[in-house]
């Protein structure tokens, strides 16, 4: 009798574990990933169950919630950060960027690192930040409203160029130099506020 229920629970674990590398053919090494259905494979990727969770992350666009899936940051000798956006992300219409990064201050709004983001309609920049590079926001042509904060001292060349959308604009009393077309083609521009 224990025999013949000892091979029954072998037979039924054969047909078990038959099904799960029937339902999991491989990863085209040619290993079964039987083992990754258990939680994590030997490379410690995340599960095979947990796919759907990962893409319902990736869709997430708040940048108050993950900064470092819409921003590029690039540590500067001061110890300080530059930031651009990523490649072919999506912004939110209402931008507002991290004053921080791995607890160290960002400071500096790289070259072109919004240019030609058509979606943004609203920028604000806060506190810490001094420079504002060259064509930092060229070519965003919604961009109606953007704050920048006391403490920039450099706005670079054609940083607003072909923002049509722009219609005022205060400089702060921070900033010495603006740099050469900084507010070309902006033919929205009806009021601007220079220290």
């Amino acid at each position: 009798m224990k025999k013949t229920v000892f091979a029954a629970f072998i037979f039924v674990f054969a047909l078990v574990f038959a099904g799960c590398v029937a339902l999991n053919p491989g990863d085209g090494t040619g290993r079964s990933t039987a083992s990754v259905t258990a939680g994590k494979s030997e490379d410690s990727r995340p599960a095979v169950q947990d796919t759907e969770s990962v893409t319902a992350t990736e869709v997430q666009t708040e940048p108050a919630h993950a900064p470092y899936e819409l921003f590029k940051f690039k540590l500067l000798d001061g110890g300080t950060y530059e930031i651009k956006a990523r490649q072919n992300v999506v912004l939110p219409d209402n931008l507002v960027l991290p004053a921080s990064y791995e607890g160290k201050p960002v400071t500096v709004l790289g070259e072109s690192s919004f240019a030609g983001y058509r979606d943004i309609v609203s920028v604000s920049v806060p506190e810490g930040y001094t420079v504002i590079s060259n064509n930092a926001f060229s070519s965003c042509t919604n961009l109606s409203s953007v704050t920048i904060p006391d403490g920039v001292t450099s706005i670079g060349n054609y940083v607003f160029l072909g923002c049509a959308g722009l219609t005022s604009i205060t400089i702060p009393d921070s900033v010495t130099s603006i740099g050469e077309g900084a507010f070309a083609g902006c033919t929205g521009l009806t009021s601007i506020t220079i220290p």
